[in-house]
């Protein structure tokens, strides 16, 4: 059924028309069209309170029983005229409606939403104070204050202006600033996340105790400020709840476990520098120290998430605002510094590590640090990932990089093979030739003779161990592993080719030194070379565009943690033969790679360019 002409009426204020229909068909105070709203849902959508008033004339002279039941008809969303009259700010209708009954204020929709709620949520402040002024002496029950998703109004006052607020509090009970909605956060929680303190002081000094309810994630509001950022909520609740501080959400984390993990740091440094003058704990230093020194359900402290993200400013802060205890372990068995050392390939790494070297008592700094450095590491990277709580890998991923590691190391093993090739060849026809009589070369007392085949025979060897280590790495299951191996010899290939290219311009010119100053370009030219390749930023760029990017981003990455549990203690045994092995070459591939090799052409040059 459409509209009745009394529906029309009543939209369109017509008031002694309404009058009329209504003294001559009272029937059609209670006619619904399809929406199956009447005629009073119409008069207070649109604010036509002196129709309204005829209308409820009208329908007292059916008697009370029939006003109550027509002013409390719902539309199809469940809701009443009133719910009409507050969603469109119709202050004077509301008040009118609630004249008659104020049990319609307890009417909610199909969404469980109060008159009330709309009224606060439209932020009408007269309206919310002339519905709470009639309510205030009325018995209250959750619904005369229910909102969507199992908020109420407080939710959606402290949102809009504190005015509302103290309106609102007036009705004030445990389930209407206590309650909670889908998400468990109370109307604190909400204050906490836009960190409006004037809203906050008003319920808190309403009820303290609304600074200890959890939501579905643990949390407290003083955890919900902290990962927002604002720091005079935080300093407010520490204020009025002492051991705010010491609160853990769902997983046992405190709010320096959250700042570190939401990177709101800044909050943290303002608290240590202002927390003397404006925090009443007495020492404040110590509460921090203990929220320092706790560990969350995985055994982290916040030192430990700071070194996972790297956060070397944070870590210097705390430990020089307060006595940490560096030796705690998380449940993995790894301390913070451990996890510094997993970081080690950056130079943020690094730093923490130097930082940690400095902190630990009873060694040298720089004794320890380059013990742990270069015999250590690899077991601590080792010991987390068979700690990881992740042990499966996506099948689809494991094949990706195993198919990318193998077509790599085809490319180097080629690479490396045909530099074994070329430079063992070189060994056996020396430049300058041999002497026929003693079969020595006839070159041979000439310094830059001794210094190619030095170069020589360093990039066969190192060719020949990038071979093997390929050999070796390409029967790991490990898709891992395996790339860890195709990064490690793509590394002394790189060296292998340089000291070729070296080899080469030091045989041309033991060839050329006597015919003119050609072998002097030649050793130049190989220099600029060799330096190119040997600096780091410029490797970078050199090597990006000869290989691509995509190579070079998973060497960086080559010594991930999250490695596959199954397949590492499988490692362990040949793991331990692979330290053993190369722990006393690191440091000669080291020097060689980093000092020597790049001095190799610009000193001879230097001394080839004094002789002549």
């Amino acid at each position: 059924m459409g509209d009745t002409i009394l529906h029309i009426l009543s939209e369109n204020g017509c008031v002694n028309l309404v009058s009329t229909i209504c003294a001559k068909d009272s029937s059609l105070l209670k006619a619904r069209n399809v929406r199956k709203e009447t005629p009073f849902h119409q008069a207070a959508r649109f604010g036509h309170d002196n129709i309204l008033r005829i209308l409820i004339e009208h329908a007292k002279e059916l008697g009370d029983s029939n006003l109550k039941k027509l002013l409390s008809q719902e539309n199809c969303l469940g809701e009443t005229a009133l719910h009409e009259a507050a969603r469109h700010g119709h202050g004077a209708v509301v008040s009118t409606l609630m004249e008659e009954d104020l049990e319609l204020a307890g009417l909610v929709n199909n969404d469980f939403v109060s008159p009330l709620y709309l009224a606060t949520a439209r932020g009408s402040l007269d309206m919310v104070k002339n519905m709470v002024t009639k309510l205030r002496n009325h018995e209250i029950t959750p619904a005369f204050y229910s909102g969507p998703k199992k908020q109420t109004a407080l939710h959606a006052a402290v949102l809009q202006v504190p005015e509302l607020t103290e309106e609102l509090l007036q009705l004030y009970s445990e389930p209407l600033g206590k309650g909670a909605d889908e998400t468990g956060r109370t109307p604190l929680h909400f204050i906490a996340s836009t960190g409006n303190h004037d809203m906050a002081t008003l319920l808190l000094d309403k009820d303290p105790s609304l600074a200890y309810i959890q939501d579905s994630d643990g949390s407290f509001p003083v955890h919900t400020a902290v990962r927002m950022g604002h720091v005079k909520m935080i300093v407010l609740l520490l204020q009025r709840c002492l051991d705010s501080g010491q609160l853990l959400d769902g997983n046992g984390r405190n709010f320096l476990h959250i700042a570190v993990e939401a990177n709101n740091l800044d909050v943290i440094f303002k608290l240590l520098k202002d927390s003397k003058n404006k925090l009443p704990i007495s020492p404040w230093k110590k509460m921090f120290t203990r929220m320092a020194n706790t560990m969350d359900n995985k055994g982290n402290t916040p030192l430990h998430l700071a070194a996972q993200h790297e956060y070397v400013h944070f870590m210097l802060s705390l430990v020089k605002n307060m006595e940490l205890d560096l030796t705690l372990q998380n449940k993995q068995g790894l301390t913070a510094f451990d996890l510094s050392v997993i970081q080690s390939d950056t130079k943020c790494g690094t730093n923490l590590r130097r930082f940690y070297s400095s902190k630990m008592k009873g060694r040298s700094s720089t004794g320890w640090f380059q013990y742990y450095t270069n015999q250590q590491i690899s077991e601590i990277k080792l010991r987390a990932q068979l700690a990881d709580d992740n042990p499966t890998m996506d099948e689809s991923e494991a094949k990706r990089i195993s198919e990318s590691a193998i077509a790599k190391a085809q490319l180097v093993g080629l690479g490396s093979v045909l530099i074994a090739t070329v430079t063992f060849a070189a060994g056996f026809t020396l430049p300058g030739g041999t002497n026929l009589d003693t079969g020595n070369p006839i070159l041979g007392r000439k310094y830059v003779f001794k210094a190619f085949v030095l170069a020589d025979f360093t990039a066969f060897f190192l060719s020949v161990m990038s071979t093997m280590i390929l050999v070796h790495g390409s029967s790991h299951k490990n898709p891992y592993r395996m790339e860890n191996n195709v990064a490690l010899s793509l590394s002394i290939f790189s060296i292998a080719t340089r000291c070729m290219v070296m080899a080469l311009a030091l045989g041309l010119y033991v060839l050329l030194a006597p015919i003119g100053k050609t072998g002097i370009l030649v050793l130049v030219m190989a220099s600029i070379l060799v330096y190119i390749s040997s600096n780091q930023a410029t490797a970078l760029r050199f090597t990006k565009g000869l290989f691509g990017e995509e190579l070079l981003d998973r060497i960086e990455a080559a010594d991930r943690v999250s490695r596959s549990k199954a397949h590492l203690q499988d490692d362990l045994n040949d793991f331990q033969l692979v330290h053993d092995v190369t722990k006393n070459l690191k440091w000669l591939l080291k020097i060689f790679y980093e000092a020597l090799l790049p001095l190799v052409g610009p000193l001879i040059f230097i001394f080839v360019f004094a002789l002549v």
